[in-house]
């Protein structure tokens, strides 16, 4: 059987992907990723969609990559899409390439909670 890169869940309509991955660096690990991430959304057929980060603790550039085409993917859907359990150092990463922000005022190509219970609830309020 093949290694499974993400661990899905479901929690108030809510689709929890945890990746399983604690290193994100690779082209072969990015393509997997990405295939297993968009099975679970297609399978799931939720629209509001939780990135858990806590098992990873190193991510590249290359790892942005799954992570982007999710991204697309749920807003072809109309969904949401937050990030969350970024470890210190991911979370510098996403920061420095502004792929999140430090400052509520200015967009970056993904919203983050600190905690996944934060996350779900955030997105199982909204509409």
């Amino acid at each position: 059987m093949p290694k499974r890169h993400v661990e899905a869940a479901q929690d108030r309509g809510v689709l929890v992907l945890t990746i399983q991955d604690d290193e994100l660096h690779s082209d072969p690990i990015a393509e997997a990723l990405r295939q297993d991430l968009l099975a679970e959304i297609r399978q799931s057929g939720l629209k509001k969609l939780v990135l858990d980060f806590q098992k990873v603790r190193f991510i590249t550039t290359i790892g942005f990559q799954p992570l982007l085409s999710v991204r697309r993917k749920v807003n072809e859907l109309g969904g949401q899409l937050l990030i969350c359990e970024l470890s210190p150092t991911v979370k510098e990463v996403f920061e420095v390439t502004r792929l999140i922000s430090t400052k509520p005022s200015v967009l970056a190509a993904f919203d983050h909670e600190d905690k996944r219970e934060d996350a779900i609830a955030r997105l199982s309020q909204s509409d």
